[in-house]
């Protein structure tokens, strides 16, 4: 759903055939292992594990996605990042890494938000699609705050028409809803 007041008054569905797939999350920020390997690789290393690369592959077969072409999340303040390890991970499930999306200003940061319609506006007009490629696309990012920088992104690359798209992010700091 769109938040209110985006598209409409009240809240709006995303149009199916411009909606991203489920995303899902190899672990939740800050837990032990593969959690503090992403922290690690974030702020200490300045690069993530290739011990993330496997289990990584095997979340995404797990839910039956099989991408054509792996893009990722550009950042202004870490650039090779995210970049890094989306790459390794296209070449160890066999597909194209493809540097579709480009940032184009600097943003707040999503968990500073205060609520679903700002956290949408903060980064709908940061990013813009460069170029894209047929077939269904895995879109990655390092942690996922509000989910709203993975949705407005895989929407963009959705009306360019790109095939289906689905987020995946190392780490969620979502709260749980399954407690």
């Amino acid at each position: 759903m769109f938040p209110p007041g985006v598209k409409a008054t009240g809240r709006k569905k995303i149009e199916p055939e411009i909606a991203p797939r489920d995303g899902v999350a190899l672990t939740m920020y800050g837990d032990s292992g593969w959690g503090s390997l992403v922290i690690k690789g974030k702020y200490e290393a300045k690069r993530f594990s290739d011990d993330l690369i496997a289990p990584a592959a095997q979340a995404i077969s797990c839910v039956g996605f099989k991408p054509d072409w792996v893009t990722w999340v550009p950042s202004l303040r870490d650039q090779n990042l995210v970049a890094d390890f989306a790459k390794r991970l296209a070449i160890a499930i066999g597909v194209e890494p493809v540097g579709a999306i480009r940032k184009i200003k600097q943003n707040a940061e999503q968990k500073r938000m205060q609520n679903s319609t700002t956290q949408f506006r903060n980064i709908w007009n940061c990013f813009e699609v460069m170029e894209t490629r047929k077939g269904n696309c895995l879109l990655i990012d390092d942690v996922v705050d509000s989910g709203w920088t993975l949705t407005a992104i895989a929407v963009k690359l959705r009306q360019a028409g790109c095939g289906e798209v689905m987020p995946f992010a190392l780490a969620s700091a979502r709260p749980r809803s399954d407690t």
